[in-house]
């Protein structure tokens, strides 16, 4: 079976030294999940609070959304996922 290439998209916040990778919809039902992810990056990639300037000082959040392909490719329904039916 042949998978598609495609491009891994990310979005990084923070300079610091520790590298924190941060998963997202690693399961393809899991969109509570990115909704959280995305007001994570949004609170602490734009606020100039105390706590979020420490946090991007510290580390770099690297957010890399869908990971999992084969949960994230499938038909729009969902029930085929790289050839497997669930």
């Amino acid at each position: 079976m042949e998978i598609p290439s495609r491009d891994i998209y990310k979005a990084t916040v923070g300079t610091g030294k520790k590298g924190i990778p941060i998963e997202i919809e690693t399961h393809g039902n899991e969109k509570t999940e990115t909704e959280a992810v995305l007001n994570l990056l949004k609170s602490i990639g734009s606020r100039n609070s105390r706590e979020s300037k420490k946090i991007r000082d510290e580390v770099t959040l690297v957010f890399l959304p869908k990971m999992n392909l084969d949960v994230s490719v499938g038909t729009k329904d969902g029930t085929i996922c790289l050839g497997k039916r669930y």
